[in-house]
Order: structure tokens, then C-alpha cells, then sequence
């Protein structure tokens, strides 16, 4: 499903004008972006959760020599958790 369709699906479901959604559609985009760039998390509806987070910094072993490497930290990586609802879909 392209933006277009996302659009007119959500304008129809909520009687909306196509305008008034694809405003909706954007400004809910930014927020979104907004919470994974704060490493914070929001659930949309019943559906899924979406938010960010960081990965602590770690030592990993090379599987080939055996010896240890330090990973760094990694900041913003999105996630997104699907209720149980989402299933009956």
C-alpha cells in the first residue's frame, strides 16, 4: 500500500476529506520520528507499538578466533511491537 491508498483508506474509514487526512498522515509521521529520535515510545491504536531505543556498548567474540571485540554504542534504532490483536487481522 503506497501513501495515496494509506490516505484514502483512513479519509473514507473517518469521513474525513483526503486533505485533512494527508495533514493528519504527515504530522503523525513527524511525532513518530520525533519519539524514536528521544528514545521514547508511543502505541498507535491497539495495533503497535513504535519507539526507539539505544544498544548499550559491548564485548562480542570473533566466532572465527575466539578473541573479544568491543562494540559500540548504537543510538535510534526504531522499534515496533505488534499487540496480540494485530494476529486477528
Amino acid at each position: 500500500m503506497v501513501k495515496n491508498e494509506f490516505v484514502s483508506a483512513i479519509a473514507e474509514k473517518a469521513g474525513m476529506t483526503k486533505k485533512d487526512t494527508t495533514a493528519f498522515v504527515d504530522a503523525l509521521s513527524e511525532v513518530l520520528m520525533e519519539v524514536i529520535a528521544n528514545e521514547d515510545s508511543v502505541k498507535v491504536g491497539n495495533v503497535v507499538t513504535i519507539g526507539g531505543k539505544t544498544r548499550p556498548a559491548r564485548t562480542a567474540r570473533d566466532p572465527r578466533s575466539g578473541k573479544a571485540i568491543a562494540v559500540p554504542e548504537k543510538k535510534g534504532y526504531p522499534f515496533a511491537k505488534f499487540s496480540k490483536n494485530s494476529k486477528e487481522c
